[in-house]
């Protein structure tokens, strides 16, 4: 590959971001490398050295292509290229992103060998390489001499998937690395997951069941407290925009946190059972009150349904069900689904279920 010709046409696109390398650290470092100067490579190693395995030079049974180049191709071969054009197009070289998620290790070969190679072809680069850091295991890297490799199956046997993903969608940032300690994993289960989250869930059904016979609430005139968490539950979605635009999936996660966080204060600071006491008494205003609190937890909560969808799909689906949805309903579309006020009063709640039961 005539690596040398094309250090200043790659030092120019990275630099202007026309293939944007995030984070900011990882691009210096292309671009450092690059500065250097690039040498010619050979695309061949020895079949001897390759113990036979690779795909033959063509004429030449005593090489084949080396691992990398052929490994590359795939990122175009896989949609279609030369094979299924009208997917290759759709994917490829239509798409208005095109975002590679790599390892820190593997970040030149995405970031210079493989846009030279598709230079050299004439085709599409891809917009973004997007580096992410490596998981430690109790402050040091995993090996399997050390014998400290976690193993993420039996996580996901013990505490679920969603589990899984959410420590690590919360505590990773995605471009640095991050350390893992079973203590720290259960920790943030039973604060976020069980006591914030599931409590959070578990809390409102019943409050449904017990003061509304398991009917979601006509809602009424809603006040100021109301207002904010309204408020609140609707701008999260701008949030979430925004940090996903960066890749800051834990700032993303962070914001939905967030919005459950607020959602607990108001439960207490509205106090619904007062309420419900005093409309017992015969107390319209406080049954009026009780209703469109209810009605706002109900509708908070199926928002933020929609908003773990993309982290914690399972889970996403099953605070749906528990708001007498069908669990598919979180993989609608944001610009439908996240109009204030689509569930129907009246429509019957199941019985409340644990969500994420505390664990030890």
């Amino acid at each position: 590959l005539r690596l040398s010709r094309y250090g200043a046409v790659l030092a120019e696109l990275i630099s202007t971001d026309q293939l944007r390398i995030v984070p900011e650290t990882r691009k210096n470092e292309v671009l450092s490398f690059i500065d250097r100067g690039l040498a010619d490579f050979s695309i061949s190693r020895s079949a001897e050295r390759a113990r036979g395995w690779g795909i033959p030079v063509p004429d030449d049974p005593s090489q084949v292509i080396y691992v990398w180049f052929d490994a590359l191709v795939n990122y175009i071969t896989g949609p279609g290229y030369a094979h299924d054009e009208p997917d290759y197009r759709r994917f490829w070289c239509e798409s208005d992103e095109r975002v590679h998620i790599i390892g820190k290790d593997i970040t030149r070969f995405h970031a210079i060998y493989w846009p030279a190679m598709l230079l050299s072809a004439g085709l599409p680069l891809p917009t973004t390489v997007l580096v992410h850091g490596f998981i430690n295991a109790e402050g040091r890297k995993m090996s399997k001499t050390t014998g400290n490799v976690i193993d993420p199956v039996v996580l996901v046997d013990e505490w679920g998937v969603d589990a899984l993903r959410y420590y690590l969608l919360r505590k990773v940032p995605t471009t640095s690395d991050a350390n893992f300690t079973q203590e720290e994993f259960v920790a943030t289960y039973n604060a976020d997951l069980a006591d914030q989250l599931g409590n959070l869930l578990q809390r409102v059904v019943k409050m449904v069941e017990r003061y509304c016979e398991s009917q979601i609430p006509t809602p009424g005139t809603l006040t100021g407290v109301d207002q904010a968490l309204v408020d609140l539950a609707k701008t999260t979605e701008t949030a979430l925009h925004t940090a996903f635009a960066e890749f800051a999936l834990h700032t993303a996660l962070e914001a939905v946190r967030g919005l459950v966080a607020a959602t607990n204060k108001y439960v207490i600071e509205v106090a619904p059972w007062t309420l419900a006491k005093a409309a017992q008494q015969g107390d319209e205003t406080a049954r009026e009150q009780l209703a469109t609190t209810l009605y706002v937890l109900v509708e908070t909560l199926r928002l933020i349904s929609h908003y773990l969808a993309p982290f914690l799909p399972k889970s996403a689906g099953a605070i749906a069900a528990q708001l007498g949805q069908a669990a598919a309903t979180v993989l609608q579309e944001w610009d439908c689904a996240l109009m204030w006020g689509q569930l129907v009063p009246g429509a019957s709640l199941p019985p409340a279920q644990p969500l994420y039961p505390k664990q030890a």
